[in-house]
Parts: C-alpha cells; structure tokens; sequence
C-alpha cells in the first residue's frame, strides 16, 4: 500500500496505480508501481475491473493487478509513500470508501467486476457493488 502525497486521495492509503497512457492495463500496472515506489514488478496477476461513475456522469475504469514477483525495495517518492499492512490490520477509516467492497475479496483470490457510483468532487460514495 501506500500514502497518497499529492492529487485525488492525497493522504488516504490506496494502491500504486494512474492513467493508461498507449500502454495496456497491464503494463501500465508494472509502471506506476516502479515510478510510484520504485519496485520493477513481474507477471502481474489480473485480479480485476472497476467501474467507478460520478454524479455528473464520469466515468472511469480502473483495473487491478497483483504482484508477488519483484525486484528491489519500496522507497517513498513525491507521489508516494510505501506501507505494508497485515491483512487483518488494513485500516479502512483511511483508504477510499469503495476498497472495504473489494480489496479482501481480491486478496482472497478472487476476481472482481465492481460498479461505485460517487459524488462529483470523490467525497462520498452513493452506492456500489461487486
């Protein structure tokens, strides 16, 4: 995990991860995760998709990728600072409203295809499911 140090989510504890940019959603797993905490990831995992729609209508895609194979050492960034937490201990009160419908399912094995409907500014979240 990491602490968010700038942009949407600053100070919330997510997942390295951004915009696809002419590169597949895979690949662009593997980037963000070394230009976020410095970490070259190998054979990423698909674990799932996540349709996320706002109010004003927006709507954005994000997929997950799990990692069990890399290479180096997390180090914080501007954009990031690395945390690891036991699973047991994930502290939901600090990460995105839609993540306590998700992450256990997908650190459980699962693949997930969920749906959350936000408001136009993020702060709340109206209705999901996965």
């Amino acid at each position: 995990m990491i602490e968010k140090k700038r942009g949407i989510g600053k100070g919330y504890l997510t997942f390295p991860g951004g915009k696809v940019e002419e590169e597949s959603p895979e690949e662009c797993a593997i980037r963000e995760l070394e230009e976020e905490v410095g970490v070259k990831g190998y054979d990423p995992k698909f674990a799932g998709r996540i349709l996320f729609r706002q109010l004003n209508g927006r709507v954005m895609s994000m997929y997950i990728y799990l990692f069990t194979k890399f290479q180096g050492e997390p180090r914080e960034t501007e954009e990031a600072k690395p945390i690891w937490w036991g699973v047991e201990e994930l502290p939901f009160d600090r990460m995105w409203h839609d993540d306590r419908f998700w992450l256990r399912k997908v650190l459980s094995g699962k693949v997930v295809d969920c749906v959350f409907l936000f408001t136009d500014d993020w702060s709340d979240m109206v209705e999901g499911y996965c």
